[in-house]
């Protein structure tokens, strides 16, 4: 019953472990000396991989929970954004799925000092807000200063950004 992305997190696992546990239970079913041993080892085989086919196509037809996200990635991307925060853990979601060319912070995740210094050190930086949350006047992150800048706020899926610059860089 759990959505796209949690079944997903536990199918890639499932596709290493289970052929190699697969291969050796049907070495040890052909290795029997009886035929019937031999027929029951093949035949659950088969059963096993008509399940995990059928698993498979059920999880296709899954909703992509990341949807939303990547509508806000391809956003920010074509925005020219290269920093990003947010004050939920879905700062990483964002520099995941950017592919590594957005540098996603958040109070709850990615506090590693060189990504924050990466960040702090860009003339600007976009806020992503849930839609209905106000954006502040300015942010401090570490020793920098940002404002809200003079572009629109843009709506993205279920959330809002806006993109803020650097105080001390004009």
């Amino acid at each position: 019953m759990g959505g796209y992305y949690n079944a997903r997190r536990y199918w890639f696992a499932s596709l290493l472990v289970f052929p190699l546990l697969l291969a050796n239970a049907i070495v040890l079913a052909e290795g029997a000396r009886r035929g019937a041993v031999r027929w029951g080892g093949r035949a659950v085989a088969g059963f096993l991989l008509v399940a995990s086919l059928v698993t498979q196509a059920r999880m296709l037809a899954l909703p992509d929970e990341l949807a939303d996200y990547r509508v806000l990635t391809r956003d920010l991307a074509a925005s020219g954004e290269r920093g990003v925060w947010m004050p939920t853990w879905n700062a990483w979601v964002v520099a995941a799925l950017s592919g590594g060319t957005i540098d996603g912070v958040s109070n709850h995740y990615n506090r590693r000092q060189e990504v924050l210094e990466r960040a702090a050190a860009r003339d600007h930086i976009a806020i992503v807000l849930p839609a209905g949350k106000d954006f502040p006047p300015g942010f401090r992150m570490l020793d920098a200063v940002f404002v809200r800048g003079s572009g629109p706020v843009h709506p993205a899926g279920p959330w809002r950004w806006c993109s803020y610059d650097r105080a001390d860089h004009g």
